[in-house]
Formats: C-alpha cells, sequence, structure tokens
C-alpha cells in the first residue's frame, strides 16, 4: 500500500465519481453496493466526500428497508432500532493487519502516523481526504472492516424471491433533511447476484517484456482493485503484482508490465479482480503472451553516392551486425530529404552486401538515399540519407524584366513582383530577396521553399525610417545552382492608404473568346472589380463591372475579341469610400486559331563529299518572316535539334565528323508562335 499511496487519492476519487451515475439522485453524496448470496443480503455504501465521511461516522446511518408487492412500494421500515454507528476504538480488536491498519487510520490523529517519512505523500494536501481514501480501500478488501466502519449491513431477514428497495441516510435531526440526503437502492432477491468475472487481458510483446491492459473503466462497478498472474507451465499461476493495482479513473484501460528474461517464451496471464465486498475473484480467461525482439539493428553508415554516368548512382555503405541477426538491406530513394522515399529493391539484398546501383536516377531532380537494415525479426533502422550529387555545375541565367506594383493595406504595404520566365528545363524555381538599406544584407524572403512562380507577393511596413526597399531574385536549378542576381529593383514605400488590386492570374483564349481569371484583392471593404480591356495602339475600354453579389465572380469570358489580335488585360478594384487601387499588371494575350501553318517546308539535302559536309536547302511558299529549326538522326537515332535558322537564311551546312546514315527534318516557326508540322524526312550517306 505504501507504493500506492501516492496516487490513492486520484484512484479512488475517480472511482467513486464515475460511480455516481449509477445512483438514482442528480446529485448524490453517497454511492452503494449491494450483494445477495444464499439467506443474506450485504449492503455497502460510501460517502463521496472525506467531509461527509468525519460527520456521517459521528451522526451515525439509518438503513430502512421498502418491499415491493406486486410492483407496488410498501412503505419503508427501520432494520435497526438505532443508527448504524462505527465499533469505538475499545471495542474494536483487530485480528488482520487490514483491521490494524483501518483503526489506525479511524482513531489516530495523523493519518501519516504510520507512514512517518513517506515522501510521496507530500502533494496530498488535505489529510481528512487521505485519511478517508484510505479508509476506503481497506474497507473494499475486508468486509469486517466495513461492518466495523458503519459503513456495510447484512440483511438476515431478507427472504428469497423478494423486491426490496433500500434507503440508506446520514441520521440529520431534521427528518426532511435526512430524507433529501438520503440513497436508494433497488434489490431483487429471486437469484442470488451473479459472479462477475475479470475480463480478459490483452497483451502486447516488447522487448523481454509484455504490456498489459484490460477494459478497467467498462469493469469499475464490479471490481476495486485487481493482481496480475502468471503461470509458466499451464497449470501453476503465480502473482506478479506486489501491490494490488488500481484503476484511476483517468482513461479506458488498466495496464501492467511483465518484465521477462527470455524474448519468445510463451507466458500464460490472467486477471484477479476484488469485489467492493472483498471476494477476489480470478478470470476464466487465460492470455498467451511473450517477449519479442523489437531492438533494431545499428544503423548504416552511407559511405558514398555517386553519380557515374547519365540516370547511374552507385551507393556504398558500411554496417555492423553485433548482435548476429541481420537479415539483408532495403534501399530507397526520394527527391525530399525528410519524407516520401521509395524501396528500389522488392527483395532484401544480401546481408553480405555493401553496394548497390541505381539506373533510373532523376537527372533533372534532386536525388536522396538511405539504405534501411533489416534483422531476422522484422525490426528496421534507416540511415541518414545520403545526397546523390548529379554532374551539372552550369547555373542558370538570372531572373530579367523584374517589376514592382505597390498596393496599401491599413498600416503596411503589399508589393506585387512580376519577372520574366527562365527557359531552362532544369529549372527548379526562385528565390527572392530584399533589404531595407541600400547598403544592408540582402535576406531571403521566401524562406526555404522555391518559389514556381514568376509573380511574389511580400508585405512591408509602412512607418519605418527608410524610404525604399530593395528586391533581387536569384533562379535555381534542379542540381541546386544558383544564378547570380538580377538587376537591383527598389520600390518607393506607398504613402496613400488605398484598397489593394487584385491580380490576374492567367489568360486562356480560343478562336472566339478570351477567358480572364484574377486572384480577388485582399482589402475587405471592395465595392467594385472594373475589369479592362487595351487593344494595340488603343485606349483602355471598361470592358465590365463586378457589384453586389458579383464580387465573388473571379473570371469572365470575353467574346468582343478577334482571330490574330492582341489584347493587353488589367483589373482595379474601388473600396466604399470611392478610392480606387492601381491596376494589376497588364497581360497579353493574342487570339490565334490553330498552333500549325497550313504548309511544311520542302527540305532537300545533298552531300558533299569532298568537303564533308551535308547541304540543306528548302522551300516554303506562304510565309517570309520565320525561324528554321533543324534535327537530325545519325544511324537511326532519336532526332535532335541541331541549329535555328533565320528565314533570311538560304542553305545550311552540317558538317560531319562521322561515317555513317544521316537523316534530317525541319519545321518554321513565326513570330505569332504558330509553326509547321514536321517536313519529310531526307536521308544521306556520308563516306
Amino acid at each position: 500500500m505504501k507504493k500506492g499511496a501516492n496516487i490513492v487519492f486520484l484512484v479512488v476519487l475517480g472511482m467513486l465519481l464515475a460511480l455516481q451515475s449509477k445512483s438514482q439522485q442528480k446529485r448524490p453524496h453517497i454511492v452503494t453496493w449491494s450483494q445477495f448470496q444464499q439467506d443474506s443480503l450485504k449492503l455497502l455504501w460510501m460517502p463521496v466526500r472525506a467531509s461527509d465521511w468525519l460527520q456521517w461516522s459521528e451522526m451515525g446511518y439509518w438503513v430502512e428497508r421498502a418491499d415491493v408487492i406486486r410492483g407496488k412500494q410498501m412503505p419503508f421500515k427501520k432494520l435497526l432500532p438505532r443508527p448504524l454507528l462505527p465499533m469505538s476504538n475499545s471495542a474494536w480488536i483487530p485480528k488482520s493487519a487490514e483491521e490494524k491498519t483501518a483503526k489506525e487510520l479511524v482513531f489516530s490523529k495523523t493519518a501519516q502516523a504510520r507512514f512517518s517519512g513517506e515522501s510521496s505523500f507530500r502533494d496530498v494536501a488535505n489529510e481528512q481526504e487521505l485519511r478517508y481514501l484510505l479508509v476506503t480501500m481497506s474497507a473494499f478488501k475486508s468486509s469486517v472492516v466495513a461492518q466495523n466502519l458503519g459503513l456495510s449491513l447484512v440483511d438476515t431477514s431478507a427472504k428469497k424471491g423478494q423486491q426490496y428497495v433500500y434507503r440508506i441516510s446520514p441520521n440529520w435531526p431534521e427528518e426532511r433533511k435526512r430524507i433529501e440526503g438520503s440513497v436508494q437502492v433497488r434489490v431483487s432477491t429471486q437469484k442470488a447476484t451473479p459472479v462477475i468475472y475479470p475480463p480478459q487481458l490483452e497483451t502486447e510483446s516488447g522487448e523481454r517484456l509484455v504490456k498489459l491492459s484490460w477494459r478497467a473503466k467498462k469493469f469499475v462497478g464490479a471490481f476495486a482493485m485487481y493482481h496480475i498472474e502468471r503461470t509458466d507451465d499451464g497449470k501453476t499461476f503465480k502473482r506478479l503484482s506486489k501491490m494490488p493495482i488500481l484503476y484511476n479513473a483517468l482513461g479506458e484501460r488498466g495496464e501492467f508490465v511483465d518484465s521477462v528474461k527470455t524474448n519468445y517464451r510463451r507466458y500464460g496471464y490472467r486477471l484477479v479482480g476484488l469485489t467492493h465486498f472483498g471476494q477476489w475473484i480470478a478470470s476464466p480467461f487465460v492470455r498467451v503472451g511473450m517477449g519479442k525482439d523489437r531492438t533494431p539493428p545499428r544503423e548504416v553508415e552511407i559511405l558514398s553516392a555517386l553519380n557515374t554516368e547519365g540516370k547511374k548512382v552507385v551507393l556504398k555503405w558500411k554496417h555492423q551486425d553485433t548482435d548476429g541477426d541481420m537479415a539483408g538491406f532495403y534501399v530507397s530513394r526520394s527527391n525530399s530529404v525528410s519524407q516520401g522515399y521509395k524501396r528500389l529493391n522488392l527483395v532484401l539484398q544480401s546481408k553480405k552486401s555493401s553496394e548497390f546501383v541505381d539506373f533510373q536516377a532523376d537527372v533533372n531532380g534532386t536525388n536522396y538515399y538511405i539504405v534501411t537494415a533489416v534483422d531476422t525479426a522484422g525490426n528496421e533502422r534507416s540511415s541518414i540519407p545520403a545526397y546523390a550529387m548529379m554532374k551539372d555545375t552550369i547555373p542558370p541565367a538570372f531572373p530579367r524584366g523584374l517589376i514592382a506594383k505597390v498596393d496599401t493595406l491599413k498600416k503596411m504595404a503589399v508589393v506585387t513582383l512580376r519577372w520574366q520566365q527562365n527557359t531552362e528545363k532544369d529549372l527548379k524555381g526562385y528565390r527572392v530577396y530584399s533589404s531595407n538599406h541600400p547598403s544592408g544584407k540582402l535576406l531571403e524572403i521566401t524562406r526555404t521553399l522555391l518559389l514556381k512562380d514568376t509573380v511574389y507577393r511580400d508585405t512591408i511596413p509602412l512607418r519605418i525610417l527608410t524610404k525604399k526597399v530593395e528586391y533581387r531574385v536569384a533562379a535555381v536549378d534542379y542540381h541546386y545552382n544558383h544564378s547570380r542576381f538580377s538587376e537591383k529593383l527598389e520600390v518607393k514605400r506607398p504613402d496613400i492608404i488605398r484598397p489593394i488590386a487584385p491580380l490576374i492570374t492567367s489568360l486562356t483564349t480560343d478562336a472566339k473568346s478570351i477567358t480572364v481569371k484574377w486572384q480577388p484583392s485582399v482589402s475587405n471593404d471592395i465595392k467594385a472589380y472594373n475589369l479592362y480591356r487595351r487593344e494595340e495602339n488603343k485606349e483602355w475600354v471598361r470592358v465590365k463591372s463586378f457589384q453586389g453579389n458579383e464580387l465573388s465572380v473571379l473570371t469572365y469570358k470575353d467574346p468582343a475579341v478577334k482571330e490574330g489580335q492582341t489584347y493587353e488585360y488589367a483589373i482595379e478594384v474601388m473600396d466604399e469610400e470611392g478610392l480606387v487601387s492601381e491596376r494589376s499588371p497588364e497581360v497579353a494575350q493574342t487570339v490565334v486559331g490553330s498552333v500549325y501553318l497550313d504548309e511544311a517546308p520542302e527540305l532537300k539535302a545533298v552531300f558533299d563529299n569532298e568537303k564533308k559536309k551535308v547541304i540543306l536547302t528548302w522551300r516554303l511558299v506562304k510565309y517570309a518572316n520565320y525561324q528554321l529549326i533543324v534535327f537530325r538522326s545519325f544511324e537511326k537515332r532519336p532526332l535532335q535539334p541541331i541549329a535555328t535558322i533565320a528565314s533570311t537564311q538560304k542553305e545550311f551546312a552540317d558538317l560531319l565528323l562521322t561515317k555513317g546514315e544521316y537523316s534530317y527534318v525541319v519545321k518554321a516557326v513565326l513570330p505569332s508562335g504558330k509553326q509547321s508540322l514536321f517536313s519529310a524526312k531526307t536521308t544521306v550517306k556520308s563516306y
């Protein structure tokens, strides 16, 4: 009991509060239990509060019974001529250790008298509550203690086959107060109170341990505490818990952990529960459990991850099998260092292996690898990720055309940055940097995430001494080569509070219309959106104004367009005060029909054996201003672009360094973006 004393307060209080729901009163002060066996009926009750127990122990309790005949309850009659009181100090002669403990707790001045020096009690602030809680546990463990405390009664006059209602009440002088403070319990003696068995244990295997749990909350009304027993031979059970296990009512389940010496040895476990009438009942359900190997192998140390050629990455590692139970290795790859790893080998690599070759690495992305060691029990431990640097040292070009639009919102300004899209195929994204002073240090404001778009919004404070903010942008490829900074862009802090402009996010076109989509303004007092359109060399025209219920509309299909004509669109907002935002950055779109020309080039190829070169000539009748893209294939391999030629050039010479068969095709691309289909393939042989 000493080991469990520091949690007794929470345990018993939680148990009594959980049992309140079984009472018929809305706010019960007493919790009751009943048990009918053979020719006697036992009653047990407990005040919920320690203060009530101390007061009512001096007053005593009245126990009354009412017969229920044909469903009708008769008047209550007292079972005793006088209130039931605790046994006096002089009359109580303890015959067991439990009685001795309970007597000391009841009649000693301090609950800690027999626990002097126990530091586990220092968190219990109320000595009365502690005395009562320990006395309650003794009453549950011993029916003699409960009777000597005046908290239990055996009704020997109860007859079998009857229905009774018992009323238990403190001996208040006022009859009304006594009735109001009473508790009633209905009991049937048709048959003996059925025996409730403790539930079956659930087992969970650990490293040289078995974790046992059971549905303690469901059985809180049947059992006050528990013991765990184990059998090693399937016949004899030994008690594992030195002290009773108390359910603290804070969760759904009770728990106990058994430490075992050897993994994979089977043991049988059962639960033994103590009823509130002091009876220990063993569960008939025996659960088998065992300790299992849960210790993962030692961590793999990746020595190298090298890109030797193309998509090929060679991974090497070392590992020490200190336990002698290794099964093998898995190798996994991801584009992210922290997640998304996919195994490259479905079958375990041999436990003696120390190398793996990945033939499908991402040449335009990032490649992180981990090696996972697996033992014979299925335990796994992964290495620290290793990054394979693909062979690419050329950074992308620096971003060009950096511009900014500034809008205000209360005490902050929103800067919308835009720049031209890079053309590199392995471009991963952009980083944006800013400084509040011309000579200050540039700080990244896109944080750790690379920006995929060429638009970025930054918020800047207005109440600051510096009048300008400097911005620069850098491009990053998939191998994390960084371009040099873009040209410096200085943005002046605004001093007029106007609504924030919306942002046109896309223009899409077909042969008859242009669909405009925009991102709404972040200002919260918008009255109208005004969408504008402008043809080349003409003035802006307001296409439509969105007000009222139309404020949530974020797209518009403009049918008043012509194929081949280029249009610019911009949008602005007006707030409830009549202040108008700046127009969003203009976005241009040309209405085009099919992207392909109705004529393909006619190509001729002649091999000049003397100069070892191929002379290409072509013919395109309907178009004069274009660029010609030349594609070449050697020995029936895939076509590759080798040159882009202006329409003013009449022929193209391709110097051949290797003998063999060469094939050529070309296609034309107009300044508008339209392009022709490929020409017919022309093949020559060099000698």
